[in-house]
């Protein structure tokens, strides 16, 4: 959002007298940065463009040409029936697009399991493996249907990995830029994806023709791995890293509640019986959970024993009154 409107938004919340809308923990306490930071940004988008390049490596290149050369191609110029058909080419094609559904599905498991960081970094390394495998599964000769069977099986179990690390590149630059520089940052993101994108396949293309397709292949599974190295250093960046777990509605300051007061009542301190009524009376009218408090030990109140007596009488004035 524009400066201003967060300036007036939170001009807003103050006359209200309510905390600043970046402390309220609702969503998870989560602030986000007042500055870009560039090394950040850079860090991120080589590292998502190495994903990019080395994905290449698994899909399309040990499909088309590996697969079709080594399962339909050398057999039609043997004169023999190819392990696949074209028709099946097409299909297994088509069919990788849909293993995307479960790499979203799974993805934000991952992400709040081991950070957006981490998720790209396990995609980058579990793609270079894979890669690898399929390779070496595809110069087994001669190719049989077993072969292509396990070839096909695991194309479609690893293409997700592809996916989750793909898909962590924008929540990580949502996470570290401030808000009115996420549409610049999302905007070179995708220049950078697309400029890669236009340009890999003609040079893999080209080392393919010169080189033979497996060093073409190789060479992906070096970069995925790079693009995992290069990842690293954001597994400490704030954002990227692996998430606070949230703190449920009944330990934390809901909006609009006295932020102080209810952490004094988390901590076990002492608030007045009509601040915490009003508190759990809001959250009730609001089908929010109670505000669960828990009393101190006697080592941490004995240095109040003196209060103790004043603060359990205004307490049962007030309730006394309330239930009159």
């Amino acid at each position: 959002e524009p400066k201003d409107i967060l300036a007036s938004r939170s001009r807003e919340r103050e006359m209200l007298g309510l905390e600043a809308e970046d402390e309220d923990e609702e969503d998870g306490g989560v602030v986000l940065p007042t500055e870009l930071n560039y090394k950040v940004l850079a860090n991120i988008l080589i590292g998502a463009l190495g994903d990019n390049v080395g994905s290449s490596g698994l899909m399309p290149l040990c499909l088309s040409p590996l697969a079709f050369s080594t399962f339909y191609q050398e057999f039609e110029n043997q004169g023999l029936d190819p392990i696949m058909s074209q028709v099946a080419y097409k299909w297994i094609s088509v069919l990788v697009a849909l293993t995307v559904v479960p790499g979203t599905i799974v993805s934000p498991k991952i992400y709040n399991t081991i950070g957006l960081a981490g998720g790209c970094i396990l995609g980058n390394v579990v793609t270079g493996i894979v890669t690898i495998i399929l390779l070496y599964i595809a110069l087994i000769k001669p190719a049989t249907n077993v072969t292509f069977g396990i070839f096909v099986a695991l194309l479609y179990l690893s293409f997700p990995m592809t996916v989750i690390s793909q898909l962590s590149t924008g929540p990580m630059l949502e996470a570290t830029s401030p808000a009115d520089k996420r549409g610049f940052c999302q905007g070179i993101n995708i220049t950078v994806m697309n400029f890669g994108a236009a340009c890999s396949p003609f040079v893999l293309g080209l080392i393919s023709d010169n080189l033979g397709t497996p060093t073409a292949i190789w060479i992906c599974v070096g970069i995925s791995f790079i693009a995992a190295l290069i990842n690293v250093p954001l597994i400490f960046v704030k954002g990227c890293n692996v998430p606070p777990k949230p703190r449920p509605a009944e330990r934390r300051p809901l909006r609009g509640e006295d932020k102080e007061m209810v952490e004094k009542a988390l901590r076990g301190e002492w608030i007045p019986a009509d601040a915490l009524e009003e508190i759990n009376d809001h959250r009730f009218r609001n089908g929010q959970p109670y505000l669960i408090v828990h009393p101190r030990s006697y080592q941490e109140d004995k240095a109040e024993l003196h209060v103790l007596r004043k603060r359990a009488k205004k307490d049962f004035v007030y309730h006394q009154l309330k239930t009159r």
